[in-house]
């Protein structure tokens, strides 16, 4: 789908997600979660769409150049300058994503029986006769194969 940005320039989002932001306003900092964020690789601007925002139950205030977005709970968490129009600009510091191993992840295995094709696909395109030899030395647990 394509993506109109500032400037008028289409581009096109290659992914979707969340990612978590750190924000600085009153002196402390903030973490926010912004959910089925686009990732735009070839604009070189980040946007933040303050109907989005509100849509979550949030709100912000526009006034005398300053725009502030606050929680659901009227906590103020971010301020930005106001550049033109109705854009913004906002300082935000990326939170990197935990390490693959602080994940907890859970699941369902299938312990029904392959085909040659299939394994020698996962094998990277091992020969037949190297699959036969695994499987005839039991040197791989869980292989088996629908004869």
């Amino acid at each position: 789908m394509p993506i109109k940005g500032v400037g008028g320039v289409k581009t096109f989002a290659v992914g979707k997600g969340t990612v978590f932001l750190n924000s600085e306003c009153n002196e402390k900092i903030h973490m926010i979660e912004l959910r089925d964020v686009l990732h735009v690789p070839n604009n070189r601007n980040n946007l933040l769409a303050a109907g989005n925002w509100e849509e979550c139950g949030r709100y912000f205030l526009g006034r005398h150049s300053k725009f502030t977005l606050y929680t659901n709970k009227d906590v103020a968490i971010a301020t930005g300058d106001k550049l033109s129009n109705k854009l913004y600009r906002m300082s935000f510091k990326l939170v990197p994503m935990p390490a693959p191993s602080e994940y907890k992840f859970s699941f369902n295995a299938n312990t029904s029986t392959l085909s040659w094709e299939i394994w020698h696909q996962r094998f990277g395109h091992i020969r037949y006769s190297g699959l036969q030899k695994l499987l005839d030395n039991t040197m791989v647990e869980g292989l088996h194969v629908d004869m």
